[in-house]
Parts: structure tokens; sequence; C-alpha cells
């Protein structure tokens, strides 16, 4: 996370699900119209591929999201990992 933030001026987190959206420009984001979608059984089927077992996206999102903007003091992000890719594969069941 601290990584992301570094790198990305503008920041979206879903939470509890950890999802980040990072962009040089503001990012627009509509709850409402993201819980819509999570409801369509096209998208639930997808998402259900990468986690099994959870039915309920939209409960998920019980939390606003958090923010970072330009304006937000933030740390300098430590290089931690050159390789996250692998990691994120050895302990993932989506492969």
């Amino acid at each position: 996370m601290e990584t992301f933030v570094a790198v990305f001026p503008h920041v979206v987190m879903l939470q509890p699900i950890s999802i980040m959206l990072g962009s040089a420009e503001p990012i627009a984001f509509d709850r409402g119209a993201l819980l819509v979608r999570l409801a369509e059984p096209q998208v639930t089927a997808r998402l259900t591929l990468g986690r099994p077992g959870c039915c309920d996206w939209a409960a998920m999102m019980r939390e606003p999201p958090r923010r970072w903007t330009p304006d937000l003091p933030r740390g300098k992000a430590p290089l931690t990992d050159l390789f996250p890719r692998d990691e994120f594969y050895l302990n993932s069941a989506v492969r």
C-alpha cells in the first residue's frame, strides 16, 4: 500500500477487500453504481472465480472507500519486493 500511494497521486482503496485504484488524475468513484454492477449475475459469476464461496460482494463494500489525494502527506515508500507477482501467485488459488 505504501508503494502504491507513493506512485499514484490519486488513490481510492475499496475496503475491506483492499482493491486499490490509482491515477495521475482525480478518480471519479460512484459507490452506488458499483453496488448495482456487483449485483449483476455476470459480474458476480466472474468475481466468484477468483474467490469461491463468496456470494455477496455488495456486503463486502459496507465501508466507505479510503482516498489519497496529492495534498495528503505520505511517507517515503520502502522498496520491499522486486518480484511481487511471484509472491501473489505463491499464496493465491488463482493461477
